[in-house]
Parts: C-alpha cells; sequence; structure tokens
C-alpha cells in the first residue's frame, strides 16, 4: 500500500513576495529548483506469523492505519515543506508469541536526523528487538535507533 503526499507551502499574496505569491526573479517559492521526493519505507521483520499494525502521520497529513504482514511494508512519498521542518511520526504495535502487546511511537522521518543519514531514501525494518534505519557512516549496516 502506498500513498503520495506532496507539501507545499501556503505563501501570501503580497508586496513582499510579489504579485504571483513567489519570491522575487526566482519562479518558485524553492527558486528554479524543487526539493527532490523523500521516500520513506516501512516494513516488517518480525517473525513469521506476527502482525504489525501502523500508523504514520504529520502535522499535516494522516497516512491511515495499516496491517502488514512479514516482510511486507509500508511507504510514501512526499516533498520536504518550504521551512524544512516536515516530521513524520509513527505508531506501530503487535501481539508477541506470549500475547503481550509491544507497542511504541517514533520520529520516522525529520529533516534534522534523517537528510544526511538517508537522504531521499530512508528504509526502516522492525525487528521483534526494536525499529532500525540505515546508516551509511561509520560502517554501511543497519542499526537499532528505537527503543
Amino acid at each position: 500500500m502506498s500513498s503520495t503526499v506532496a507539501l507545499e507551502p501556503n505563501l501570501p499574496n503580497n508586496d513582499q513576495w510579489g504579485e504571483s505569491g513567489q519570491f522575487p526573479h526566482l519562479g518558485t517559492p524553492w527558486g528554479h529548483i524543487e526539493p527532490c521526493p523523500i521516500h520513506v519505507s516501512v516494513v516488517n521483520e518480525i517473525p513469521e506469523q506476527t502482525g504489525l499494525t501502523i500508523h504514520c502521520k504529520s502535522a499535516d497529513d494522516d497516512l491511515g492505519e495499516h496491517k502488514l504482514g512479514y516482510n511486507q511494508d509500508f511507504h510514501w512519498s512526499f516533498r520536504q515543506n518550504f521551512w524544512q521542518s516536515t516530521l513524520f511520526w509513527c505508531s506501530m504495535w503487535w501481539t508477541d508469541s506470549d500475547g503481550h502487546l509491544v507497542q511504541g511511537s517514533y520520529d520516522i522521518y525529520s529533516i534534522s536526523t534523517d537528510w544526511d543519514r538517508c537522504h531521499n531514501e530512508c528504509k526502516y525494518p522492525v525487528r521483534q528487538d526494536g525499529i532500525y534505519a540505515f546508516f551509511e557512516k561509520p560502517d554501511p549496516k543497519f542499526n537499532l535507533v528505537f527503543p
């Protein structure tokens, strides 16, 4: 299942921005360069027969609740907002083999922490011991990021 979210700034239409509502002399709020799309994927890598439920959102967009089987992913794309403050977070939960509910919430994408780490392709495997994220440095590998 996939959702695409495009976040566009709502700029005032006054003399500061020119009659078009855009920066003078630039053509778009970002000049002639639009920010590249950012792709986020959350993958259920909890042992087979364990379903993962995930609910992701930002301040502007609710991506809904999704149930993922083993090795299934939920992914979406968006463009960073003008102020570079876009934040997506996800709540996740599953029932372990002892019947206990395991749950948590994590900031899945924030430009301040994730752009240097994964740029515009961010994959998060969810495993029995937590959420992992790919780090290029110092050694390219997935590291536990939550809890």
